[in-house]
Formats: C-alpha cells, sequence, structure tokens
C-alpha cells in the first residue's frame, strides 16, 4: 500500500486548468497524476509504460501525449507536474512534523518517569531535555542515503511550512503578525511554529488566538490558560451580576437574589414581617 493514501484534488482549479482539454485526454492527465502520486512524485518518460498508467493503447496515447505534457514537465528522462511536487512535499513536511512531535513526546515522558537516583548515578546535566531535542531535530534533519526510498524535500518556504497545518488566509495572517512586530519567520521558525500548532486540537484556532493577543511564539498549553482565565472571568462577571440583581431588588418587592448551596442561583425571600 502507498505511503501517502490520499491526494488532495483541488476540484475547481483542475477542471479550470483542464478544459482545453477532451474526455479522454482529462482522463488520462488524471490517471498519470494519480500514478505519479503513488510513485512519489514522478514516472519514466516512457511512452509504453505512460500508455498503461493512463489506460490507453501505445498508438493513442502517442496521439494525445502533446496535449497532455504541456501539463508536465521533462527533464533527465523522467516527468513530474509542478503543483503535484509542491502537494507531495507539504504531506512530507506534515509527516515529518508529527513523527517529531510524536518522538520528543516520547522522549519528555520517559525522562520524567526516570528514577531519581539513577538520574544522580548517571550524573545528568540540568539542561539535558534541550539537548536532546537538538540531537533528535540533528538526526531528523540528517539526509538518507542516495537510493533510499525516503527522500528528503527541498527546504519550505516559511508560507509553506505554515500552510502544512493552517489554512492559507490563517497562514498568512501568521506571517502579517509576525511581520509587524518586526520579527518575520524564517523557514526553521515557521516549521517550530507549526510543530507547536500541530499538537493542538484546532491548529487554526491556535494560530488566531496567537495573533488576536500579540503573541510572538506559541505554546500549547497556552490556549488551556486562556480558556481557564476566560472561564474564570465569566465566573466573575455571573457574582457580580447576582448580587447587583439582589441590591436592586432588595427593599423593593421583597426579592432577593443570593446564591444557595442547593444548586438553584435564585430564591424568592418573604418580605419581612410575612
Amino acid at each position: 500500500m502507498s505511503e501517502r493514501p490520499f491526494m488532495q484534488l483541488y476540484v475547481s482549479q483542475f477542471l479550470g486548468d483542464t478544459n482545453m482539454l477532451n474526455c479522454e485526454q482529462s482522463g488520462s492527465y488524471l490517471l498519470l497524476l494519480l500514478t505519479m502520486w503513488n510513485a512519489g512524485g514522478s514516472l519514466p518518460d516512457d511512452d509504453t509504460k505512460l500508455a498503461r498508467a493512463s489506460r490507453l493503447s501505445l498508438k493513442k496515447w502517442r496521439a494525445i501525449r502533446p496535449e497532455i505534457m504541456a501539463y508536465m514537465n521533462v527533464e533527465g528522462g523522467v516527468i513530474t507536474n509542478r503543483r503535484l511536487t509542491e502537494e507531495l512535499q507539504k504531506v512530507v513536511a506534515r509527516s515529518e512534523l508529527r513523527a517529531s512531535a510524536g518522538a520528543k513526546g516520547g522522549e519528555a515522558k520517559s525522562l520524567k518517569n526516570k528514577n531519581a537516583a539513577v538520574a544522580s548515578a548517571n550524573n545528568l546535566p540540568a539542561g539535558l531535555p534541550e539537548d536532546t531535542g537538538a540531537r533528535l531535530e540533528k538526526i531528523e534533519d540528517r539526509e538518507e542515503p542516495y537510493g533510499s526510498s525516503k527522500r528528503t524535500p527541498k527546504e519550505l518556504t516559511p508560507r509553506e511550512w505554515l500552510e502544512t497545518v493552517l489554512r492559507p488566509e490563517i497562514a498568512d495572517a501568521v506571517l502579517k503578525h509576525r511581520q509587524a512586530r518586526r520579527a518575520p519567520l524564517t523557514s526553521r521558525a515557521a516549521k517550530l511554529l507549526a510543530g507547536q500548532f500541530s499538537q493542538c486540537a484546532d491548529p487554526n484556532m491556535a494560530a488566531d488566538l496567537m495573533v488576536v493577543n500579540g503573541w510572538q511564539g506559541f505554546k500549547p498549553e497556552w490556549v488551556e490558560n486562556h480558556n481557564s482565565s476566560r472561564r474564570t472571568q465569566a465566573r466573575k462577571s455571573t457574582g457580580d451580576a447576582l448580587r447587583e440583581l439582589g441590591e436592586l431588588f432588595d427593599g423593593h418587592n421583597g426579592i432577593q437574589i443570593e446564591s444557595g448551596h442547593s444548586g438553584d442561583p435564585l430564591r424568592q425571600l418573604p418580605r419581612p414581617g410575612e
């Protein structure tokens, strides 16, 4: 089974870009893209293999090849597609971010559970978690040997790193926010920031929270801290409102609003003398 079980298809753009192709040509073009995705982003420039991938006879393929090749890049005996290559790089980058977050989470848990006596005996330095993370990052950034099935993609731009976990308009807002703070994102910083967003249940909401609150960086725990602060403020506001209502009604119609232990915050009390 392919390591990339799904491919994102922008339907409107595909239909708009291929409106000059007939039914047979557009169907063959789509089949080639799917086969290219499954093969890791490229196919050999071999008419026999391309005809088989497009479900056509060799004669029929050669007749429509010029129209389809107008959408492809041919170089060094290999054909690729620019948009497909970009989307494939995003998928690979997203996979690496998730693997990195999982590895660091496991490492932190392992360190937390270590016996204190063992740690003391081994004379572990205080900065071990950071040092360990740096070593992990070096291992992740190491290129695979030539011929390996896993290839390191070219470095993505800051926008491309953010778009591995955020919608394009949210990524744009984050970039503008950092520029406004005179701290534009580098590719490395964008990769780390995307990794932090990916640990949240809703990365787009987390990014919005960063921009609205004027944060230059972001940590997943800040979301819970922010939500906890808002809940505390909401409870305080509700209590103040109840006390104000109690003061308003007290002495006028014999009704007081107070918070009881029964779970019902509203209770009508009898007028004095009743």
